[in-house]
């Protein structure tokens, strides 16, 4: 079973360069899609090179040139972080084609340790590599597949937990944060306490979707509040964990303020805080924060996969007005909008919200208001805003465009 992929269907090609590389944690789907996204036109077969077999590592290793083979044709090299040698080598092709005029085949490239990949690839592919951001699934794409929202808060948006459902997903979640959270990402940054560094990824899922208190995390996990945020920036970095800051008309002012913290996939927050099922779930103090997590993961997925130019803030005021999200998206027509947002589990909490009387002053031109919820059909609200329900999201954001 195939679920499509958003990414495939907004992806342009003829608007990119030679090198594709898609950065993503391990098991969101990347090795298939770029399998599918290198053989679309192809007229020769797609050489698969994955890297994580050792022995294919290494051949690459000795001689990227023959792995490579004498002339480029469609490509996917899965995992470009365990063989950096190849990067140089693909930089000499892409460079060769360039002086000689030779249109060059699709290279797809997948990476899931952003902190190896950048160290190899930023200087070797500057000027000849595009890079793209993978997520798990978004609520629309499960959607669309007939699978529902609610499954997100506890499988997650991970492929293979959707497509073979008799999987235990509690261990399938314990297997991944163990194995690419706590080694990949971090053994391979350095980090040399590991036992507090699982303490602070618990604390940092216990306050998903809150402002993010660097000083207070470090106090209970034993370590200073400036390692939390070197921590916070390596899962950042990676894909866990995103930031997101109050919007302010000073670029200087929305730097250091003092941002929330929001997990990328719900299921990942919901495993670390020891959840193993949706319905206790639902009657929990916790399951707001949680569901604002699920919105604004899917706010990140329309922006990547859709490859919409999108920047999210947060309202936050000293005088207590407050808007969860502030998005700015580029339109067609009418240049830069923003949307105001806000995400209310039910349709009754739905009805009261209103846009703080501070943004309609600041921010400028605004659209009515967008009121995401977890179910229903969506529909107007009393006050010229618009309910959403969860997966009707992104081709919300997307019409608007």
């Amino acid at each position: 079973m195939w679920i499509d992929r958003e990414f495939e269907r907004f992806f342009q090609p003829d608007r990119a360069l030679p090198v594709r590389i898609l950065i993503g944690p391990r098991q969101c789907g990347k090795t298939s899609l770029g399998q599918r996204l290198a053989g679309v036109g192809a007229v020769s077969p797609v050489l698969d090179l994955y890297l994580d077999d050792v022995q294919t590592r290494a051949i690459v290793d000795r001689e990227p040139a023959v792995a490579l083979g004498p002339e480029l044709r469609p490509t996917l090299i899965d995992e470009i972080q365990e063989a950096p040698g190849l990067l140089a080598e693909l930089k000499l092709r892409v460079d060769r084609a360039r002086r000689a005029g030779i249109d060059m085949p699709a290279i797809w490239v997948t990476g899931s340790n952003a902190t190896q990949l950048d160290r190899a690839a930023k200087e070797s592919l500057s000027g000849r590599a595009n890079y793209f951001r993978l997520h798990t699934l978004s609520a629309a794409e499960l959607a669309r597949a007939g699978i529902p929202s609610r499954a997100l808060f506890s499988r997650g948006g991970w492929p293979e937990l959707h497509v073979r459902p008799q999987l235990d997903a509690v261990r399938y979640l314990d297997d991944h944060i163990r194995t690419f959270v706590e080694k990949d990402v971090a053994a391979t940054a350095g980090v040399a306490k590991l036992r507090e560094f699982r303490t602070c990824l618990g604390l940092l899922a216990a306050r998903t979707g809150q402002l993010l208190n660097a000083s207070e995390i470090g106090q209970l996990a034993g370590v200073k509040g400036s390692t939390v945020q070197e921590w916070v920036s390596l899962l950042t970095e990676n894909g866990v964990v995103d930031l997101v800051r109050p919007f302010a008309t000073n670029l200087n002012k929305r730097l250091v303020r003092t941002p929330k913290v929001f997990f990328l996939d719900v299921g990942v927050a919901t495993r670390l805080q020891g959840w193993r099922s949706f319905e206790p779930m639902l009657v929990s103090p916790q399951m707001g924060p949680l569901f604002e997590t699920a919105v604004y993961a899917e706010l990140v997925r329309c922006r990547d996969h859709r490859l919409l130019g999108m920047e999210i803030f947060m309202w936050r005021t000293r005088d207590g007005e407050e808007l969860d999200f502030l998005v700015r998206l580029e339109t067609r027509r009418r240049g830069p909008v923003w949307i105001p947002i806000e995400a209310k589990l039910g349709p009754r909490a739905a009805s009261t919200a209103v846009i703080p009387p501070g943004v309609r002053k600041v921010v400028t031109p605004i659209e009515p208001l967008m009121v995401v919820t977890l179910d229903g059909p969506g529909g107007p609200l009393a006050d010229g805003g618009t309910q959403v329900p969860l997966t009707a999201l992104a081709d919300a954001l997307t019409d608007l465009a």
